[in-house]
């Protein structure tokens, strides 16, 4: 357990500038944290939080510069020891096996109360377990065995979420191409990999899971 005397350093990324603002008076409010940052902006969150160190990341999934996961996953990376609450107007088992997957420490919905928020990031400062609000309707016991049973469901990699990502803004393979500097040989490998461990038929099928997922 970490230390109680401590306050809990806090840094909020959310996209939108009003949610960001509300979320940052928010935490300044609650006793025993202390914000030490707040952006709009994935990549400059990083660049800061790397320089700042703080315990606890509240991100949103949703943002304009960078996906969600990838986000959690590069600062779990670069900063050791830090734990990642996810807060999202999302939620369903399939995206809290993502979050699972990525690092982050817990998951909840925009719709909560300023206590619950608080709870959140307290029980999971104090406890390495994975936090979920009690009424949520997702038992994470079954997300965990869902992850074991049929891991190909979470195991796309950087590569094909970008193109998953670039396919549901409708970017066509030769686009698709030429931003990332790789053929459309590959491009269309890539995609087919994905559909086979999504098991996705179609190209519509490919953008309804991206939204789905939060990516666009």
């Amino acid at each position: 357990m970490e230390d109680s005397g401590k306050e809990i350093q806090v840094y909020v990324i959310d996209d939108q500038l009003l949610i960001c603002d509300i979320l940052c008076e928010m935490i300044k409010t609650i006793s025993g944290l202390s914000l030490v940052g707040g952006s709009t902006s994935g990549i400059e969150a990083l660049e800061k939080m790397c320089r700042k160190k703080p315990d606890i990341a509240l991100i949103d999934l949703k943002l304009r510069d960078e996906n969600g996961f990838e986000l959690v996953r590069t600062i779990k990376e670069r900063i050791p020891g830090i734990k990642i609450l996810i807060l999202s107007g999302y939620f369903n088992a399939t995206l809290v096996g993502q979050a699972v997957k990525y690092g982050a420490s817990g998951y909840l919905t925009k719709n909560l109360k300023i206590d619950e928020i608080s709870l959140a990031i307290k029980t999971i400062w104090t406890n390495t377990s994975f936090y979920l609000p009690e009424d949520c309707g997702v038992n994470l016991d079954d997300v965990m065995m869902e992850q074991r049973l049929y891991p190909g469901q979470y195991a796309v990699t950087r590569r094909e979420m970008e193109i998953l990502m670039l396919i549901a803004r409708e970017f066509s393979t030769k686009e698709i191409s030429e931003k990332l500097g790789i053929s459309e040989k590959t491009v269309r490998n890539h995609k087919s990999h994905i559909m086979q461990k999504l098991n996705i038929k179609s190209d519509a099928g490919l953008v309804k899971y991206a939204y789905h997922m939060a990516f666009i």
